[in-house]
């Protein structure tokens, strides 16, 4: 599993480089600038965004960059390139509270784990990673899809290949070769 570390590297680099922050809206507007600050609202629960001090609507945001990367709705971009690899995670943890009969307290205690599945597309229009998926997207590259070989040449990816592929460095390596060989 991808730790936040390595997380935060990979979207670090796969960001734009001009401009440095923005906002882009489904309608296709774009707002540019140079900090973008998010705040949540504890009181009220809602949250705010503001473009180099000034707020800006939150209403059908279709992606946006910050310091932190890109992200496209819900997906955070890992690689940049022809074609780009993305992430998706939902965190499935909640607190869970029970009574400890020995000591006479409640102890709270986190249950649950972050659910992680990556995706990869040429432009916006992006789609899971499966072993099908994955050699349909490469087909027309020899190294990529000798890389698939390599990496998923035998076991469970073709006997069950539209299961979601997990293993992120073998999908950064095949997405490399892809990138970097291919048109």
């Amino acid at each position: 599993m991808m730790k936040g570390k390595e997380i935060n590297n990979y979207a670090a680099n796969a960001r734009e480089t001009r401009p440095r922050v923005f906002v882009v809206y489904e309608n296709g507007d774009t707002l540019k600038g140079a900090v973008l600050k998010k705040h949540h609202n504890v009181l009220n629960g809602k949250d705010a965004w503001a473009l180099d001090g000034k707020d800006i609507p939150l209403e059908h945001i279709r992606s946006y960059q910050d310091e932190h990367g890109y992200r496209l709705g819900s997906y955070s971009r890992l690689l940049k390139g022809k074609l780009s690899f993305y992430l998706y995670q939902v965190d499935n943890s909640r607190l869970v509270t029970h009574y400890r009969e020995s000591s006479k307290t409640f102890v709270t205690e986190t249950s649950g784990s972050t659910q992680t599945t990556f995706y990869m597309g040429f432009t916006e229009d992006i789609q899971l990673i499966t072993y099908t998926s994955l050699t349909q997207m490469m087909k027309n590259c020899q190294p990529a899809t000798k890389q698939i070989d390599t990496e998923f040449g035998g076991g469970v990816w073709k006997r069950n290949p539209s299961y979601g592929i997990n293993d992120y460095r073998a999908l950064i390596r095949i997405i490399n070769v892809y990138n970097n060989r291919c048109n």
